[in-house]
């Protein structure tokens, strides 16, 4: 399943969403609430208010909470976010350089998102995205691991 296709996303009101499954108090009035539960995960897309920052939000649970949360401009570079904070940390931890980090959490993400990869002109565009989000998140995490950022 591709996790960026918004038609995949149950629509409701924020005000559904927050009876239905405690979320979204932080969503602008008259917005949509995207929702998606898949493969033991649940997630929850929506515009929140200008407290944090007027942007479109991701946030990414497991059944022991929230894993990963997101802000941007359109609401797939929240849900492209999201998976790789999910998964960001772990992964750099498990490698010993930045620029094998930003490449397996691309990778990792990737493969959340849409399943196997198969080289295909779209898939080249996904990845390259993925991979800027990566390097995004590594460059301003890496003070949490014993590397340190290098230019590459």
């Amino acid at each position: 399943m591709n996790l960026l296709d918004l038609s995949n996303y149950e629509h409701m009101t924020p005000a559904e969403c927050w009876e239905r499954h405690g979320w979204g108090s932080e969503a602008v009035e008259g917005s949509t609430v995207l929702y998606l539960a898949i493969d033991g995960h649940e997630l929850f897309v929506d515009v929140v208010d200008d407290g944090y920052g007027g942007k479109h939000a991701c946030e990414l649970y497991e059944p022991d909470g929230l894993i990963g949360q997101w802000f941007a401009d359109t609401p797939q570079d929240a849900i492209r976010g999201a998976v790789i904070d999910s998964i960001g940390f772990q992964v750099m931890r498990d490698v010993d350089n930045c620029e094998d980090a930003v490449n397996v959490i691309a990778g990792d993400a990737y493969k959340m998102l849409f399943g196997s990869l198969e080289l295909t002109d779209e898939a080249i565009g996904q990845l390259d995205a993925l991979l800027g989000m990566a390097r995004e998140y590594v460059k301003s995490h890496v003070k949490w691991v014993d590397y340190e950022w290098e230019e590459y």
